[in-house]
């Protein structure tokens, strides 16, 4: 060759190049790529599909306290709604207890005191002291005699 490019021709018709791209090769290889590339999202779309029922007939079902899994109450005994307000609450009735004079059963006639009624008595009192062994059961002086009668056949 002598450099030239050559031309086919039909006799009275325009030629063209016989170098050039065949235009059939990457129309095909387009046509084919596209196709693969729609199947591989079909396919992977199926998979996906098919793995995403498969764990919700494999899941449990869900706990009755799970986040939004029904608004009914739950068992007794439930949360405090204002823990501090029910702890003041609690608080002052017992400082009642604590400060203020009642009964504990009124039919035994055992009353309750003032805690500070109740320590102002015992320091002008005292507290009973237990017998030594062998020794009679020691009384206070109203009376009180340690249940069971002293420390004899106690374990």
């Amino acid at each position: 060759m002598d450099g030239t490019l050559t031309r086919r021709s039909e006799p009275g018709g325009p030629g063209h190049e016989a170098r050039d791209v065949a235009l059939k090769g990457p129309l095909l290889f387009g046509a084919v790529l596209i196709a693969g590339i729609l199947a591989s999202l079909l396919l992977v779309r199926w998979t996906f599909d098919w793995l995403a029922s498969r764990e919700a007939r494999a899941q449990a079902p869900e706990h009755a306290l799970a986040p939004g899994a029904g608004r009914s109450l739950p068992p007794e005994p439930r949360l405090q709604m204002d823990p501090v307000a029910e702890y003041r609450a609690i608080r002052a009735q017992e400082e009642g207890i604590l400060h203020g004079y009642g009964w504990v059963d009124k039919d035994a006639g055992i009353a309750r005191i003032p805690i500070e009624r109740a320590m102002d008595l015992i320091l002008e009192e005292g507290l009973p002291a237990r017998a030594a062994a062998g020794t009679a059961p020691a009384t206070d002086d109203a009376g009180w005699e340690p249940e069971g009668g002293g420390l004899e056949g106690a374990p």
